[in-house]
């Protein structure tokens, strides 16, 4: 609470981003553990991090915050802990846990784009499901 009644004192605009996935393993020694090739977009379980972001995402909503949920750009809609590590050959994480520079843009990409939503009329605050 403290950080964000600082951050609510400054008049800044402030956007929280929910957690990105962690996997138990490294998804490319998942990968070559399973015989996983890497073609097209390439989806492996994570574990259960969505308590966490809803936890984030009441926080921002209580101040009025904009919150981005790197699940809706990452998992897939009906098993939110089936998540993207891959596409067309492209690492979207470092290890277990940090995307690497690829990932970390492809969410950005994301990012901009729903701020770009949001100045068209969509509600900022709504930025993506907990």
């Amino acid at each position: 609470d403290h950080l964000f009644q600082s951050l609510k004192s400054t008049g800044v605009n402030v956007i929280v981003i929910g957690n990105t996935p962690e996997f138990g393993k490294s998804p490319h020694q998942i990968m070559v553990r399973e015989k996983i090739a890497n073609r097209g977009s390439v989806f492996l379980r994570s574990a259960d991090f969505g308590e966490t972001n809803v936890l984030l995402k009441s926080q921002a909503e209580k101040y009025g915050y904009a919150f981005f949920n790197p699940i809706d750009v990452l998992c897939d809609s009906v098993d939110v802990l089936s998540c993207m590590v891959s596409k067309d050959g492209v690492f979207y994480f470092l290890d277990r846990g940090h995307l690497s520079i690829e990932g970390s843009v492809f969410l950005v990409k994301h990012l901009i784009d729903k701020l770009g939503q949001s100045r068209t009329g969509a509600d900022s605050r709504s930025m993506a499901r907990p």
